[in-house]
C-alpha cells in the first residue's frame, strides 16, 4: 500500500527520519545528496518530471521544502528552475503519507489537528510542462494551526509554489480553483469526487492548468460533510479520507480529502 504511518520525532532530522523510511522504496524516488548540509538532504524523483525535493530540517517545528530542476551532488548545489522555501510541520505526533510515482501528500496530524502538505507532480493539462508544485507554509510557518490542503491561496503564511510555471517562469504562485461554499452534488443528487483544479497566479485572468493528484480542496464547508478525520468515502471503489483541522481560528473547520492509491 502507498499510505504510510507512523510517529514523528519533533527534533532537527526528524522529518528526514519519516522521509529516508519512505521516499526511496517507492518507484522513481530515491536518496540524491545525502550531505546537503547540516541535517539537509536531496530527494530525486525521476518520474513522467525529473525534479529534485530539498530538505532542510535543522530546527524543530518545522522542516523546509525546496524545489530545484537540477542539483548537483558533488558540489550539493542546485540550479535551473526553482521554489522558494516552503515549510513542512513536524510538530504533531505522527504522519501519513500518500505516495506514487510522481508526487507524495504529507499529513502531520495528532488527535485533533491536521497539516496536509503536498509535494510533486500535478495532473497537466499540457504535459510537456514542467508543472511540479509544493505546498505547506511560508518559512517558519508550518507549525501554526492551518490544514494546507484544505484550499488556501497564495498568503503571508500559506503558500502554493510550482518549480516552473508554462512560460518557464520559476517559483510561481498556485491557486485552489474553490469555493469554500461549494458542495460537491451532481444534479441527480449524487456526490461527485474529483481532485481540485489549479490556477495560475496572473493578474487576469488566473489561467487553469491541471489538478491536484489525489487532494480535494474543501476550505470550510459545513459541518457534517465531509466526515471526521479517518472516516473513509468511496467512489467507484476508490477510497478517500477525510482530514480536517477541527479548532477555533480563522479558518476553522478547514478540510480535505486525500485519495488512497490502488
Amino acid at each position: 500500500m502507498p499510505k504510510f504511518v507512523g510517529d514523528i520525532t519533533n527534533v532537527a532530522g526528524g522529518l528526514l527520519s519519516v522521509f529516508d523510511a519512505v521516499l526511496p522504496l517507492q518507484e522513481n524516488w530515491s536518496i540524491h545528496d545525502a550531505a546537503a548540509g547540516t541535517n539537509a538532504k536531496v530527494y530525486k524523483c525521476d518520474g513522467d518530471i525529473l525534479f529534485y525535493v530539498y530538505v532542510g530540517d535543522n530546527q524543530t517545528n518545522y522542516g523546509l521544502i525546496r524545489l530545484w530542476a537540477t542539483w548537483d551532488n558533488i558540489t550539493h548545489t542546485g540550479s535551473g528552475s526553482q521554489t522558494a522555501n516552503i515549510s513542512f510541520c513536524k510538530s504533531r505526533s505522527a504522519y501519513n503519507i500518500y505516495i506514487n510515482g510522481n508526487r507524495f501528500i504529507y499529513i502531520n496530524l495528532d488527535s485533533s489537528k491536521n497539516n496536509g502538505h503536498y509535494c510533486g507532480l500535478i495532473k497537466r493539462i499540457d504535459t510537456s510542462k514542467k508543472l511540479v508544485l509544493v505546498v505547506g507554509g511560508a518559512a517558519n510557518w508550518a507549525y501554526q494551526e492551518y490544514n494546507f490542503l484544505s484550499g488556501f491561496g497564495d498568503a503571508t503564511d500559506t503558500k502554493a509554489l510550482l518549480m516552473e510555471d508554462v512560460d518557464g517562469n520559476a517559483s510561481v504562485s498556485v491557486y485552489p480553483m474553490i469555493n469554500s461554499n461549494s458542495r460537491i452534488h451532481d444534479l441527480d443528487g449524487k456526490i461527485r469526487i474529483n481532485e481540485t483544479p489549479l490556477c495560475h497566479k496572473t493578474v487576469n485572468p488566473r489561467y487553469f492548468i491541471g489538478w491536484y493528484d489525489g487532494v480535494v480542496c474543501l476550505l470550510n464547508m459545513p459541518t457534517g460533510w465531509p466526515p471526521g478525520t479517518g472516516d473513509r468515502i468511496t467512489v467507484n471503489g476508490m477510497d478517500w479520507i477525510s482530514y480536517n483541522e477541527n479548532i477555533s481560528i480563522a479558518y476553522a473547520q478547514n478540510k480535505c480529502l486525500v485519495r488512497v492509491e490502488d
